[in-house]
């Protein structure tokens, strides 16, 4: 299941405007998730963010302390002492893990490949890993799904991977820099998702008992409730 986070402030819900983003920002955070900070620089700014949800996962907890500092520099400070860098565009940080390049192990003679990844509907990737085949060398999409890499002498492919999709091995062919990818769902980690009610899980990150009901078994007489609609039902 394609896994992508997307804070939006309220007022980008209403329509995209331009926004008067403040200049500085006071923090005091005590070991705090990263995506706890993620969301306090969304409420300190008014800006939306963008990262894959499992980026953070491995994310150590961070300390933050910071008085009428630049926000951009509080971000930048915190995101790179952490392995991840950002981008900032139409009011969007988009936010990645930063790829160190290995300039030593790469030929001197090196073509820029550009592209842009999208899903079956065309809709732009963001967030979408691509490496040069062999290596560990590689970059990410940006806001619009748009790439650019260095590629080196004697690497023929790009691997092209993002959680919920099939990886894509993308074929370099000779004197041709600009590419589109068109990523598929991958099926075998489609998990089933279990409405609670108030919240969606995956059914096989579920714990104890779990009661399942088939839409076809519901039946309204146009004023009964969907809590009585359920009254009576066997568990499955």
């Amino acid at each position: 299941m394609v896994s992508l986070t997307l804070i939006l402030t309220l007022e980008s819900l209403a329509g995209y405007g331009a926004k008067v983003v403040p200049d500085t920002v006071s923090l005091n955070l005590k070991e705090v998730k990263l995506e706890k900070f993620v969301e306090v620089m969304k409420q300190k700014t008014g800006l939306n963010f963008l990262y894959n949800s499992l980026l953070f996962k491995d994310a150590k907890p961070v300390t933050v302390e910071a008085k009428g500092e630049n926000w951009e520099a509080v971000l930048k400070r915190v995101l790179e002492k952490e392995g991840f860098t950002y981008d900032v565009k139409d009011e969007i940080v988009v936010i990645k893990r930063k790829v160190e390049s290995n300039t030593s192990q790469m030929s001197d003679q090196s073509n820029v490949v550009k592209g842009k990844i999208v899903d079956s509907n065309k809709e732009p990737l963001p967030g979408v890993t691509i490496l040069l085949k062999g290596t560990s060398v590689g970059t990410v999409t940006d806001s619009k799904g748009d790439f650019s890499i260095r590629v080196p002498r004697g690497v023929d492919s790009l691997i092209v991977s993002f959680v919920g999709m099939q990886t894509t091995y993308l074929k370099l062919e000779k004197d041709k820099f600009e590419y589109t990818v068109v990523m598929k769902e991958d099926m075998t980690q489609l998990g089933e998702v279990v409405i609670t009610g108030y919240q969606e899980f995956d059914r096989s990150r579920m714990a104890g008992s779990v009661s399942s009901i088939k839409a076809e078994d519901l039946h309204f007489n146009g004023t009964n409730t969907l809590e009585q609609a359920l009254q009576g039902r066997p568990h499955r």
